[in-house]
């Protein structure tokens, strides 16, 4: 796995006989592999790198093989990102797509690009949801959508492609797969029953709009979740956190209604969608009890061991932590965490510590963010 992190100057073949592309800068990586842009003949690329293996019973090699076959079925739609071809060398499989400029609409999101902007919210809906539609009718279901892996063509938010089928699947239902907070609740159920894998795209697509909003509106959508909780109880819940329009918020509660046999086609999504002519009120200052406006304290945390967990305080309790040897910085007071940068982890983090603000610094180790997960979900029993 280390040699993917370092694969910068690697040559691969191209899309033609008398072409070589060449990897030149990382430009993203996650729990499946490593992105780089890449140069051929006359053209950029984007190159995702992942392991692979020469045996065909293998793990990696079948998780690759389904990935290329659902990415294929859907590469010709405008609204997703364009496959060509995969080369194996040295045990990395190399797969080789489109170059999308604009980054992904997390970062696009993080920039403002959205705000007050109906049109542009509509449009980026459209295609995204026209994507969706393309890919179930073909029989392909990412199962994870979300903001991270969308890009947009361009930096202003717009020209929206759909990327990274790495847990996309043919099957018609599904189980537990994907981000929490893009999860629909049959995917919390303690039944741990296969629910439809239709369902939970729309279920996502719509969460993905509400972030295009502005709204962050809860860590996962499970009855342990307080502020899931009060979505179910407050018919005005996206009003009051997200500033929505009364329109806007019957539309979103239909597409998230707990029953997946409720929630509308793609199509009439589509449809009540692009009816939609303001999707915020004007003047909207968001009531988010669970973030706050205060910029935080920098405080730099030491690489941590891997079996460090840090203490579960009772709720309400605000003093420090029982000493760790640690430095103080650990208490629940203060606020950054070295961790890779992620919009999920974002909003563990800040639930984890209330109304204490929390920012995500890229960097490892990670264990702090495991560890986190505990509190939160001791806190919202």
């Amino acid at each position: 796995m280390s040699a993917l992190y370092d694969l910068a100057n690697t040559v691969i073949p191209g899309l033609t006989a008398d072409e070589n592309i060449r990897l030149v800068k990382r430009i993203g990586a996650g729990g499946f592999g490593t992105v780089y842009t890449a140069w051929g003949h006359e053209s950029d690329f984007a190159v995702k790198c992942t392991p692979a293996s020469d045996d065909p019973k293998s793990l990696e090699h079948r998780l690759m093989q389904k990935e290329i076959t659902a990415h294929r079925k859907v590469s010709s739609h405008p609204n997703v990102v364009s496959y060509y071809t995969t080369h194996v060398q040295g045990g990395v499989a190399f797969h080789v797509m489109n170059h999308v400029r604009g980054g992904n609409l997390f970062n696009a999101i993080r920039r403002g690009a959205f705000d007050n902007n109906a049109q542009h919210v509509k449009n980026g809906m459209l295609s995204l949801l026209g994507a969706l539609q393309y890919a179930h009718q073909r029989g392909v279901y990412h199962c994870d959508i979300k903001p991270e892996n969308i890009l947009c063509c361009r930096e202003d938010g717009t020209g929206f492609r759909l990327a990274d089928f790495g847990v996309s699947t043919e099957s018609p239902t599904t189980r537990f797969v994907g981000t929490d907070a893009y999860i629909p609740p049959e995917g919390f159920s303690w039944r741990n029953k296969a629910y439809s894998s239709a369902a939970a795209d729309k279920w996502a697509a719509t969460i993905v709009l509400i972030n295009m909003l502005g709204g962050d509106p809860w860590a996962q959508a499970d009855f342990r979740d307080s502020f899931y909780t009060e979505f179910r109880r407050d018919e005005k819940y996206l009003n009051r956190t997200c500033g929505v329009t009364a329109k806007a918020n019957a539309f979103l509660r239909r597409c998230l209604a707990e029953d997946p046999a409720a929630r509308p086609s793609i199509e009439e999504m589509m449809e009540e969608l692009a009816s939609i002519d303001k999707f915020t009120v004007d003047g909207f200052w968001p009531e988010r009890p669970h973030e706050s406006p205060t910029t935080p304290r920098e405080v730099s945390l030491p690489p941590l061991p891997p079996s460090f967990l840090l203490p579960e305080l009772d709720d309400g309790d605000d003093s420090a932590p029982e000493s760790t040897g640690l430095p103080t910085p650990l208490s629940p007071l203060v606020a950054l965490v070295k961790a890779p940068k992620s919009p999920s982890l974002g909003r563990v983090l800040r639930r984890a510590f209330k109304s204490r603000p929390v920012r995500v610094v890229a960097q490892k180790p990670v264990v702090v963010a495991c560890a986190v997960v505990r509190r939160v979900r001791r806190a919202s029993l």
